[in-house]
Parts: C-alpha cells; structure tokens; sequence
C-alpha cells in the first residue's frame, strides 16, 4: 500500500512479485481455520519473552557491534588513504 501511494508504476511492477506469497498465505490461513477446534494445538503464552536480563544482554551486544563497526571502518579508511596516496605523501614516521 506504502508503495502504491509513493510509485504506483513500481507497485504495478511488485504485483506479480507478492502475488504467490500472499495466496500462499491465503491458504494456509484457509487450511488452518478449517481444522476442527480439538485438533488445534494449545498455544502455551510466554510470560514476558523481554525480560530485564535478556534487555541488558541485547544492549550490550548492540553496543559491542557499534563498536566494531566503527573499528573496522576506521581501520578500512586508514587502510584506503595510505594504500591511495603515493609513499612521498606518506609521513615521515611511516616509510
């Protein structure tokens, strides 16, 4: 819907493309709803799946792929200046 309103020549174009996930899903809802309410399997409900624990273990883990995401970056554009620059622009201190 997003799509239509921002291209609508591109949601054409998308058409095909999200056709057969979406009637894949149309019968599995279909299948799913026919089957009588004894043979449904009992949906057993997670208490809170975000606990405290698990919230700080998240953020820290986040924090730590920041981290190495800045590195390697940093360490890729080092990498790029001084393999681009001829060996007379480099300092002194590094030939």
């Amino acid at each position: 819907m997003a799509t239509a309103v921002l291209s609508l020549p591109l949601a054409q174009r998308l058409i095909p493309l999200i056709a057969a996930p979406f009637l894949v899903g149309v019968a599995a809802v279909l299948i799913g709803g026919r089957r009588p309410r004894q043979e449904r399997p009992d949906v057993h409900t997670l208490q809170n799946p975000l606990q405290f624990g698990a919230a700080l273990q998240m953020a820290v883990l986040f924090q730590a792929v920041l981290f190495l995401v800045d590195g390697v970056r940093a360490a890729w554009v080092t990498w790029a200046w001084l393999s681009a620059a001829p060996s007379s622009a480099w300092p002194t201190s590094m030939r």
